[in-house]
């Protein structure tokens, strides 16, 4: 289709000049989007971090970054627990054993106390009074519930899990 026409003055005209790039792939778009997004979000975490500080709805205090030393707290949590089951709700000792646990409680075992009628009450057995800070301490993360000085169990502290347990 095409025809060959003689030279005239249009086809001496000068390469047309500026920046020559490469063609933009869409790869390179996609990274593109990618890195604007990453700052936005970085920007706008910092933001709301910022409006929350100067708003007062957090309160920086380098003093609570520094951990307490708790030598006492941290000898009497190695103190051995045994947690004992004395109702008919499956896994219950073996849930509390976990929560003591999580808490940095040294628990021994957790097992079904074995016992036909329910007890009643949840009761702490500590072996010596030796054993009574670590029984408070305990109780901290337990819940309320009476402490007696007792034998019966050989392990330093005994928990043994009533109906009234929370």
């Amino acid at each position: 289709m095409s025809q060959k026409f003689p030279t005239d003055e249009f086809d001496s005209v000068a390469p047309h000049g500026g920046r020559h790039r490469t063609r933009r792939t869409a790869r390179d778009r996609v990274r593109e989007f990618l890195r604007i997004m990453a700052a936005s979000a970085a920007v706008g975490v910092v933001a709301i971090i910022g409006l929350k500080v100067a708003d007062g709805s957090v309160q920086l205090n380098p003093a609570d970054l520094i951990a307490p030393s708790s030598s006492t707290t941290t000898s009497v949590k190695s103190t051995g627990v045994t947690v004992l089951d004395g109702t008919t709700q499956a896994g219950l000792a073996s849930k509390v054993a976990h929560s003591l646990l999580d808490a940095g409680w040294n628990v021994l075992t957790a097992d079904n106390l074995g016992v036909t009628p329910e007890v009643p009450t949840t009761t702490v057995y500590i072996s010596s009074a030796e054993f009574e800070a670590a029984s408070k301490t305990l109780l901290k993360t337990l819940g309320k519930y009476t402490v007696e000085v007792s034998g019966t169990y050989a392990d330093p502290i005994t928990v043994v899990i009533g109906t009234d347990f929370k």
